[in-house]
This record gives structure tokens, sequence and C-alpha cells, in this order.
């Protein structure tokens, strides 16, 4: 499964449905995306990811968080990226680490997962900031 997340911080824009739209039309198997407690998910990227998904009638699917308490996010990460062979990572203009996303990352190295990391610029454009392939050892 590949994983899309996103800052919390980041808008919809037209770039960002762009490289979503590339990356599901260009990679095979199913999508995830972290769900929230209210049942939507956890950022509007990842909102926006679902949608063209389904749009595109790809398998893509919103993990729920299915417990309360502070743990919840946590361990629907965990559990998302054990599930994961890719992960596809926004980050906003000042590339700060917004909690999930960051979380979701490192849960990824961490395991071997490859990264692919993008930053969205303040006039919207999209660049690859880096990836990884997850392979160890990695120098």
């Amino acid at each position: 499964m590949k994983v899309i997340v996103g800052s919390s911080e980041l808008w919809p824009t037209p770039a960002l449905a762009s490289k979503i739209l590339t990356i599901m039309t260009s990679t095979d198997g199913p999508f995830g995306v972290r769900g929230a407690p209210h049942g939507g998910c956890s950022s509007m990227v990842e909102e926006m990811a679902l949608r063209i998904g389904n749009r595109l009638e790809r398998d893509i699917t919103r993990w729920p968080t299915t417990e309360a308490g502070s743990s919840t996010g946590f361990k629907r990460d965990v559990a998302l990226v054990k599930a994961a062979d890719a992960v596809f990572a926004f980050y906003g203009p000042d590339l700060s680490d917004d909690g999930g996303t960051e979380h979701v990352v490192a849960c990824a190295l961490r395991q071997g997962i490859p990264v692919v990391a993008f930053g969205i610029l303040d006039d919207g454009s999209i660049i690859e900031l880096g990836s990884d392939t997850g392979e160890w050892p990695w120098w």
C-alpha cells in the first residue's frame, strides 16, 4: 500500500492535486491516508488524496482511529506504516514538523520503507525535497 500524508497546515492547490493525481496514476497498488476521530481525514491533503482516489476508482482506504485517548493517532500511524510499502509526504513552505506527518515518515524510515518528501512553496509550486529508498545501511 502507498501512503499519502500531508501537513495539516496545507491548503489544497491545483499543483497539489496534480501531484497526487500523478502519484496515483503512475503507481500500482492500493493507497492509504490517515483518518481522524470525527470520521474525516487528518489533513486537507489526505482528504484530497481520498477524493482523487475515489474519483479514479482506485483502492484507497482511510485508516480510522479506533479508540479514544492521546495515543490514538500514534497507534493509527504505526498500523498504517506497517501495511505500507511506500510513503509520499507533503510539507508546507516552512518545512515544519506538524507532528503526524513527521511521525509517519519517521516510522517508515525506521522500518526501511521508501519515503518521497515534497515541499509546497508559498507560490503553490511543489518541489521534491528528497527521497529515501529505505535500504540499510544508507551510507
